[in-house]
């Protein structure tokens, strides 16, 4: 049921902004169960995750946004901030792969179409 996924992410933003972070990480774990493929998603929950003490989690979720949505340029830049805590080194290669999926989209922005 489209509505029910659409009710589950507005209790988690609800959540978060009332600061309960536990029901927060319920909602948007619901959420991105039902819903995969919405961008909306990661950024809150690996926020939330990393609130609660669990970066490993909040990497695995920004990791999914990148896996879900690979040309977006946002997603690998929340995956390189979410795996700078838990491991520098590899984020450097992260924030490096955001670049150049932000220079490609760009690239790609700038071609007009031949008529």
């Amino acid at each position: 049921d489209p509505l029910f996924g659409d009710q589950a992410f507005l209790l988690a933003e609800a959540q978060r902004r009332a600061q309960d972070w536990a029901g927060a990480e319920a909602a948007y774990s619901l959420y991105a169960g039902l819903n995969p493929r919405d961008p909306r998603t990661y950024g809150p929950l690996a926020g939330v995750l990393q609130t609660l003490g669990r970066p490993a989690e909040a990497v695995a979720a920004a990791k999914a946004f990148t896996d879900f949505w690979p040309e977006d340029p946002e997603a690998w830049r929340l995956y390189a901030e979410q795996l700078h805590t838990v491991d520098p080194a590899a984020a450097r290669l992260a924030f490096a792969k955001a670049a150049q999926v932000k220079d490609l989209a760009d690239a790609r922005k700038s071609v007009s179409p031949q008529p």
